[in-house]
């Protein structure tokens, strides 16, 4: 399986289901406005259960596993992007044509909160490739190019799933680029919730908190405890910030 084809089929399985919620959301609210949001809204997170069982099934534990995965989280991320700008004119439809602003917001919110599931998800099996030398100096590198990228992005997830929060401060900018998405998406879960969506919210709330509990699991059995710290070492170094010149 060629990589552009396996991040295509992460790109797919995190922009159709958001996308059909939104396009379902604009036609029928322009045919009912009564319609029953919470029966819109059912179909939003499906993709994430993607996120949450890959981790778990492709098993970063094997050489193959870890490096499919991280094309199909590339892929997912570019899908959430996609959904993200989407949700802008959707939002401007739902809240200034149709009347419905908080769905609009909702949906817009969960939108641009749901960018960081797909590089939670990713970061066990990019640990388990830095760990084991599948491309650890590329990797590495890459994550110390850019904190904003996938890499390096993924090596911060990392470090929190390793108990390495302290890292975060390191790179604070990216730490803030993270943690805005996040209250984003519970944000918007929260609009939705009282648009009349509730208790069908808590399906998005609780898939987006199993992502990343998914793939802490995922790490913490697929390698050792010596592996871990060997891992927690070159992360020490991958985040450490330049040295000034």
């Amino acid at each position: 399986m060629s990589t552009r084809y396996k991040v295509g089929i992460g790109f797919i399985q995190q922009f159709i289901f958001p996308f059909a919620t939104i396009a379902l959301a604009v036609i029928l609210y322009s045919r009912d406005p009564s319609f029953p949001s919470a029966a819109i809204i059912t179909g939003y997170p499906i993709g994430l259960i993607f996120l949450v069982a890959y981790p778990l099934l492709l098993r970063p534990g094997s050489r193959d596993g870890s490096k499919d995965y991280i094309e199909l989280a590339r892929g997912a991320r570019w899908g959430t992007i996609a959904v993200a700008a989407i949700s802008i004119p959707a939002f401007l439809i739902l809240a200034d044509v149709l009347d419905q602003r908080v769905l609009g917001l909702g949906l817009l919110a969960i939108g641009f909160g749901s960018i960081w599931l797909p590089i939670a998800s990713a970061a066990s099996a990019f640990g388990y490739a830095l760990a084991n030398g599948e491309n650890a100096e590329q990797l590495s590198q890459q994550a110390k190019k850019s904190p904003f990228n996938f890499e390096g992005l993924s090596s911060l997830f990392l470090a929190l799933f390793l108990g390495r929060g302290r890292l975060f401060l390191k790179r604070w900018r990216a730490t803030l680029y993270i943690i805005v998405p996040m209250m984003f998406y519970l944000s918007g879960w929260i609009f939705l919730s009282t648009s009349g969506s509730f208790p069908v919210t808590l399906f998005g709330l609780i898939l987006g908190l199993l992502v990343p509990l998914s793939s802490t699991l995922s790490l913490s059995t697929s390698l050792s405890r010596s592996s871990r710290l060997k891992l927690s070492e070159l992360l020490d170094k991958t985040l450490a910030p330049s040295p000034a010149i």
